[in-house]
């Protein structure tokens, strides 16, 4: 689950939706509006909900709201509570077990604000997910990214969906990628206050991994398609522009199911997003969600509580067929003419490493942690 730390993202123009529109630089003054980012899954006991505050029209960052009294109920009149996650400000979790995700079961969220006011989300029905039938992935020569006239090489990955008429026809989902990266050099001799030099080439941190959750929206639907079915859905392309490719990849989906309202906002949310890319896109406004203020429903709620089944499925790249890189991704070393700027240095800026013929590169050719990765090997990998 991700924290909804961009404004932007929910701002869109008035389309043809159920989703209700506000018209957020109509507002003369300006005023500080919750984010709600509420997602409960039957893939973990334990649910999240994240709670912020809107700063400024300009400002990309949401301020975390602490504080709130929160709960969630089902209709079946189960109350389960949600307490704010200590040193994790605007952060509740509370326990919601697999048994209570069943078809014919629904969950609203509410909660009172640091402000008193008490705000609510509209019942939320648990729809059943499709298997995830088939993920797989094409060598491209000649693909063109939106709002490029530039072909690329890379990879593109499809998802098939295969469901029954009991199942559901809105989908989201999550991509969760994972893959190797390497350091050029080996430490040997470095300064961090003083020289430091070992009689030996330490390659412990040569090899890292680095596993992060995919921002771009994706969603599918089946409600216009011949039987509750679709193929070849394009979920993700790579250049071989990145490392990503260069050595093993892989990607975790998370296929979630969600109603036609969820489909409808995560829709125009996407639609917005790739066309504010675009020199000539929509002009923005901020979406309401299905979060209301119960004693003031003109008062602008961002965001959306939603419940899913969550199916998954993994994939693997490992020396593809077809698939070229036409850069190494080594790090390059520059000779140190003159080395009194090392002892100059500060130390938020040590170690500083020189190879092992004493030419200077940065620390994430020596390190491979440094590039935000780790070099423990996840339980999933395969060789």
């Amino acid at each position: 689950m991700r924290t909804i730390k961009f404004i932007y993202v929910f701002l869109f123009f008035a389309l043809l939706s159920c989703v209700e529109y506000y018209d957020f630089y109509a507002l003369t003054d300006f005023e500080t509006l919750y984010v709600v980012d509420g997602a409960l899954v039957n893939s973990t006991d334990t649910q999240t909900v994240v709670i912020s505050q809107t700063l400024s029209p300009d400002s990309l960052d949401n301020q975390p709201v602490s504080g709130c009294i929160m709960e969630v109920l089902d209709i079946h009149d189960n109350v389960f509570p949600f307490h704010e996650v200590d040193g994790k400000p605007g952060v509740y979790q509370g326990v919601i077990t697999r048994a209570y995700f069943v078809t014919g079961n629904a969950f609203k969220l509410q909660f009172v604000g640091p402000n008193g006011k008490e705000y609510e989300s509209d019942f939320q029905p648990f729809i059943e997910s499709a298997d995830v039938d088939s993920v797989y992935y094409e060598v491209l020569d000649d693909y063109i990214p939106p709002f490029s006239s530039t072909p690329q090489h890379g990879v593109q990955i499809y998802l098939d969906l295969k469901a029954n008429e009991q199942q559901s026809k809105y989908y989201r989902y999550i991509l969760e990628e994972t893959y190797e990266y390497r350091s050029t050099y080996p430490i040997q001799s470095y300064w961090a206050g003083e020289w430091v030099n070992l009689e030996f080439e330490d390659w412990t941190y040569r090899v890292c991994y680095r596993t992060q959750k995919l921002k771009n929206i994706e969603i599918l639907s089946t409600a216009y398609q011949a039987g509750n079915e679709f193929m070849e859905h394009p979920l993700l392309f790579m250049n071989n522009q990145s490392v990503k490719l260069y050595y093993r990849y892989s990607l975790l989906l998370n296929q979630m199911s969600i109603s036609k309202e969820v489909y409808d906002y995560w829709r125009i949310l996407k639609e917005t997003s790739e066309e504010n890319n675009n020199l000539f896109g929509k002009q923005p406004v901020n979406a309401k969600g299905n979060m209301i203020c119960a004693c003031d429903t003109d008062e602008a709620v961002l965001g959306y509580f939603s419940v899913s089944d969550v199916k998954q499925k993994r994939i693997f790249l490992h020396n593809v067929p077809g698939l070229y890189f036409d850069i190494d991704f080594q790090c390059e070393s520059t000779p140190v003419h003159d080395n009194r700027w090392i002892y100059y240095s500060k130390p938020e800026q040590w170690p500083i490493y020189l190879t092992n013929t004493g030419e200077y590169a940065p620390a994430q050719c020596f390190d491979c942690r440094e590039n935000g990765g780790q070099t423990e090997i996840p339980d999933f990998w395969k060789d």
